[in-house]
């Protein structure tokens, strides 16, 4: 259904055209004076507009040329809001659309409010947006859309994060890297980490889904007020850019110097390059630290054992990139260590080959054994039966601490030493005395006698 199957069918004003909406109307509006202000107002300003620009309004609202959409609730009562011109291009492709007071499809500009060259202002805008989106009809408000998102991954700007993404991502890991608090000298580290504040900023400051190319989500398309253009908007992004359909550019809400852009991200990696270059111990120091990682690949050791222990327990988890380390950004990026103390660890090891070090770990292991051996040779056995041995340190606990808890019988020490946590136990706090379970490994049948050698 066309838009003058719409109306009245009798329309009394030669430049408008009414459309009954059958909304309420404001209080206090003299609305049949309203509308002959809109004719005459209208008149006067079509007269000034070129044959093309009222062919283009023509085009867009399916009305004879020289005539202008006006909602009305009744005979000859406007409706103090002019109808959006998106209207006309969303009905293009939805037949059903409707116009009702709830709609997002009126302006929020009310007429009766404005001063009679605010009024001649605004109505002469309404006309430039009405040419505008006249031009716009040949393509579906779908297709606006996708050529908008597409002119948005085209945007210099973007281009330019998009083809700099490892090297922002890369800056953005580093900045925040221990790897920082060892190269040299600290006042240039300082002074890279304020650049890099100045440098990322306007990267930041898009959002993470549309940093680098177009966004996936929903966005909406309004004719903008002020120029020749649309905004769109991304709820999800919480982001509006405009977007020129006639040039097919977009244009972002904080405009970059592009040459500028351009120079200070080139400078940010060339500047950590050099204070990774200017680092040579740190470097060598990474370079052996992933040699040992993969000698030595998926060891738990406990680095309790000994330096090598440590130093190789220290870097199980450390990551480091799949190629050999390089004083360069995007190759320290990859690096992650556990504990920065890995690159103290790693000195005196500097130059050992990997069957030097394994040698080194199995003599820590011996050494380990072999006091662990001496600790237990030089314990005294007080008693023992059938492979069971009770050594006098143990007593020692076990006597101390029935010397403190005169109330303990001997069925009663029988279970705490086996480690039975019964409910007369528990009730007396008992499992948790430094005896309980002391003689778990034994069998029950041989702890009595163990008691009674001495108690």
């Amino acid at each position: 259904m066309s838009l003058s199957e719409l109306g009245f069918k009798d329309q009394p004003f030669d430049h408008l055209y009414l459309l009954p909406i059958g909304a309420e109307l404001p209080v206090g509006l003299s609305s049949k004076s309203l509308l002959n202000q809109l004719n005459s107002t209208f008149k006067k300003l079509m007269t000034v507009l070129s044959t093309d620009e009222l062919q283009l309004i023509a085009k867009l609202t399916q009305l004879p040329i020289g005539v202008f959409p006006i909602a009305v609730v009744a005979d000859q009562i406007a409706y103090p809001y002019l109808i959006q011109p998106d209207y006309f291009l969303q009905k293009r492709t939805k037949q059903g659309l409707h116009l009702t007071p709830k709609t997002t499809h009126f302006d929020d500009k009310n007429l009766a409010k404005l001063s009679p060259n605010q009024f001649d202002s605004y109505c002469a805008e309404q006309l430039s947006r009405y040419a505008f989106a006249g031009k716009l009809v040949s393509l579906t408000k779908k297709q606006w859309k996708e050529r908008a998102q597409v002119a948005y991954t085209q945007h210099p700007f973007i281009q330019l994060a998009s083809n700099k993404r490892l090297i922002i991502e890369a800056v953005e890991r580093l900045n925040r890297s221990m790897l920082l608090g060892v190269l040299n000298p600290p006042e240039d580290v300082a002074f890279w980490r304020h650049r890099v504040e100045i440098v990322l900023r306007p990267y930041r400051s898009l959002p993470p889904d549309a940093r680098y190319h177009a966004c996936n989500h929903a966005i909406t398309l309004t004719i903008s007020k002020n120029y020749p253009s649309f905004q769109v908007n991304c709820e999800a992004c919480a982001m509006n850019y405009d977007y020129f359909p006639m040039e097919d550019r977009v244009a972002l809400q904080q405009e970059v110097p592009f040459e500028q852009a351009v120079k200070r991200i080139a400078t940010i990696e060339r500047q950590f390059d050099a204070l990774a270059e200017g680092t040579p111990k740190v470097i060598t120091a990474l370079q052996k630290l992933h040699t040992i990682q993969q000698w030595f690949p998926h060891n738990s050791l406990d680095e309790n054992q000994g330096p090598v222990h440590r130093l190789v327990a220290s870097i199980s988890a450390a990551e480091f990139p799949d190629t050999p380390v390089e004083p360069s950004l995007l190759s320290l990026q990859h690096v992650k260590l556990s504990t920065i103390d890995s690159l103290r660890f790693v000195q005196p090891y500097l130059a050992t080959t990997q069957e030097e070090l394994q040698q080194l770990l199995e003599n820590e292991r011996a050494e380990e054994l072999s006091t662990d051996n001496q600790d237990a040779s030089n314990e005294v056995v007080y008693f023992s039966t059938k492979g069971y041995t009770l050594y006098e340190n143990e007593v020692d606990v076990i006597e101390e601490y029935l010397s403190r808890d005169e109330g303990m019988t001997f069925h009663l020490l029988i279970q705490v030493l086996k480690g039975e946590a019964t409910s007369k136990v528990r009730s007396l706090n008992l499992h948790l005395s430094p005896i309980f379970g002391l003689l778990r490994p034994w069998p029950k049948k041989l702890i009595p006698q163990a008691i009674k050698s001495f108690w």
